[in-house]
């Protein structure tokens, strides 16, 4: 409970106020991720678990001056009420630029002194700063464990940011610390939790290169989404056709057992009541890229703030405005836009608009400008994705045999992809090996068993089912030596 007054100029009386917590109007059914999300300027509806603010009016008149009495009165009501409208707004201040939150500890680096990553490092077996942190951070993120990685964070400095964020609104929310550091654990295992949901796909985290600073490390790592599935690339008719000749469907669901298990279980809630909060980060682009801010330049160091390369704004500024460190809303944060090094923006937005009308009959796009972003991306980051894409580009253009030396050169490198899978496929069956098929098969089916990690898929039947009709359709088109019992 909190009081707070102040004199009455006219009658020298102390007017008073006092907030209380009525606990009894506490959703007992909400869960502290959904109770920490309720937060204002979300869009969303607001819930403090039935926090009330009430106002007490405490006078006392002098039974001898009746008129100046009634005169005090007035004037006190008056007061209170421009006084409870002014507590009002000192606890929920209106959106202006002085609410905005603390800057990210991000800016705190000196990007100017940086002309490019250092991205002759291995990511697997190197040691550098902040090496054993995004192992970690990668390997969980692609494996779809995010209860993994929120362990990986110091909260520390965004708990700092938070205080002083409230201390400049003069917020009377008082957290502790620890109390600090529980409300973010639950909010950024949310935050992670949620991603795989909103950002529909198979994730894959690599690290590419890192920048360091006295004592601060900055790591870029790239995510990547499959947005298809194995047999939707397959299902097509330049790769069935050819397919059903050449092996039975027992042979392909024996050397493909996993590859129907396409179909994710339904969620209890709606994700996209949460998909607000991504949309700032990065969950609207099948790739990109995001930076690690790390306390210090040893291999266990801690990550302190992580930013969309692109979007560059830091998940600190995202705590502040839910833990009502600032009462600006997610669309009016602003960009900390640092001078980043490479790669330049327009080349990404380049390659994720490609992207994204690939599969378009008509596709708006100069494949030419699009080869010449990706070998930018490439001499920037060294990034095994961009060969990938290189091949995928080819492969549009028809040129099979440069797109499988692109997909080649990408997996030398430790990256592959569907679309890579689907080449060496189709390679295999234009040369009519029916052991190399096989092979090729298998290797999709294990590449696909680990992207399955973390996420339950099951069997799609309906789809089994209809691929199986297409052994039965082509079976007297196949020799009768290829025909087995289905």
């Amino acid at each position: 409970m909190f009081k707070r007054g102040i004199d009455c100029p006219n009658c020298g009386d102390r007017l008073t106020f006092q907030e209380q917590t009525d606990t009894s109007e506490r959703d007992s059914d909400l869960s502290p991720v959904a109770e920490f999300s309720n937060r204002p300027g979300l869009g969303m509806k607001t819930n403090f678990g039935g926090v009330k603010r009430r106002f007490a009016l405490s006078k006392s008149l002098g039974l001898g001056m009746l008129v100046l009495g009634l005169f005090a009165l007035g004037a006190s009501i008056w007061i209170a009420v421009i006084s409870a409208e002014a507590f009002r707004v000192g606890s929920a201040p209106s959106s202006i630029a002085t609410d905005l939150p603390q800057t990210s500890r991000s800016v705190d680096f000196d990007w100017s002194k940086q002309s490019q990553w250092d991205t002759q490092i291995d990511p697997i077996e190197g040691t550098f700063g902040g090496s054993r942190t995004v192992k970690i951070f990668t390997t969980e993120a692609s494996a779809n464990r995010y209860d993994a990685i929120e362990p990986l964070f110091d909260y520390g400095p965004i708990i700092d940011g938070i205080q002083q964020g409230r201390k400049e609104l003069k917020s009377f929310r008082s957290d502790s610390p620890d109390a600090l550091a529980y409300q973010l654990r639950t909010l950024i295992l949310g935050f992670l939790d949620d991603t795989k949901w909103i950002t529909s796909g198979y994730h894959d985290w690599r690290t590419i290169g890192l920048v360091t600073q006295e004592d601060r490390t900055a790591v870029l790592i790239r995510y990547y989404r499959e947005t298809t599935t194995p047999i939707e690339l397959i299902d097509s008719e330049e790769i069935l056709l050819p397919l059903t000749r050449m092996i039975t469907f027992n042979s392909f669901k024996l050397y493909g057992n996993c590859l129907f298990k396409t179909k994710a279980p339904e969620r209890s809630t709606d994700p996209k009541l949460q998909g607000y909060m991504h949309r700032h980060f990065y969950a609207d682009k099948k790739f990109g890229y995001v930076v690690l801010m790390l306390t210090g330049n040893e291999p266990n160091d801690e990550i302190e703030d992580v930013f969309d390369f692109q979007v560059q704004r830091p998940l600190s500024q995202l705590c502040s405005v839910w833990t009502g460190a600032s009462t600006v809303n997610l669309d009016q944060l602003p960009l900390d836009k640092n001078p980043l090094p490479g790669p330049l923006d327009s080349d990404l937005r380049a390659i994720q608009e490609w992207l994204d009308t690939r599969s378009s009959t008509f596709p708006n796009v100069d494949p030419w400008a699009i080869h010449e972003s990706l070998n930018n991306v490439y001499a920037q980051t060294n990034d095994p994705l961009m060969l990938d894409f290189l091949g995928r580009l080819e492969s549009d253009l028809g040129n099979r045999e440069v797109a499988l030396e692109d997909f080649r050169k990408a997996k030398q490198d430790r990256f592959q992809s569907l679309e890579s899978y689907r080449a060496t496929i189709f390679a295999a069956l234009e040369s009519n090996d029916q052991d190399l098929l096989l092979e090729r098969l298998s290797d999709l089916n294990n590449y696909w068993s680990v992207k399955l990690t973390g996420l339950d898929a099951e069997e799609d039947r309906k789809r089994l089912y209809k691929f199986q009709s297409y052994w039965r359709r082509s079976q007297d088109l196949r020799p009768s030596s290829a025909i087995d019992s289905l």
